[in-house]
């Protein structure tokens, strides 16, 4: 029997279009949700005839930047996502390697802190299973989510299951890398 040699993971084209458009839904909910309280808060204090009408329309205020705050960062994270397009994910006997629009990044077995497989219900009683890869340090739009260093690529739609994943991760790291579930 011929030993593994390399083990790839594509991003679906699934993925892709529900990355793209959980932004916009996000960004569209987040928006609507802050230009009402700002107009809430402005009529709040147009009619206000005291301090509690004051500080309601503080809090809505708060509200409006918590809104904005969660606009700019789904959007920071769209523009690094987006630099992620065409995600693959290559295993060797040599270590890991992520290939992206934004370039090819490597590590060694040794460097991989934690691999696992796990998922989430994706909201229909459905499963969503993804690979985790941890490597501190890895690099490219990976490192610029400072306190994560984690790929993650969800394996709906890419035909691979999370036994053969493991079972890669096993024989190519040589048994020095074990894969835990979520």
């Amino acid at each position: 029997m011929q030993p593994a040699t390399a083990f790839v993971i594509d991003r679906s084209p699934i993925q892709e279009r529900q990355s793209r458009r959980g932004t916009i839904t996000l960004c569209t909910t987040q928006g609507v949700n802050a230009l009402l309280f700002a107009t809430l808060a402005s009529y709040t204090l147009a009619t206000s005839d005291g301090s509690f009408s004051n500080w309601i329309a503080g809090l809505q205020f708060i509200v409006v930047v918590c809104a904005a705050t969660a606009i700019a960062t789904q959007l920071w994270t769209r523009s690094v996502l987006r630099t992620m397009r065409g995600l693959r994910l290559v295993m060797t006997p040599q270590g890991v390697t992520y290939t992206s629009a934004a370039g090819t990044f490597s590590a060694p077995w040794s460097a991989v802190k934690k691999v696992k497989v796990g998922g989430r219900p994706n909201g229909f009683g459905a499963f969503t299973p993804r690979l985790t890869v941890h490597v501190p340090n890895w690099g490219g739009p990976v490192g610029r989510f400072i306190m994560f260093d984690r790929l993650t690529i969800h394996l709906t739609g890419t035909g691979i299951d999370a036994n053969q994943v493991a079972h890669a991760i096993h024989v190519l790291s040589n048994g020095t890398r074990r894969v835990t579930g979520s």
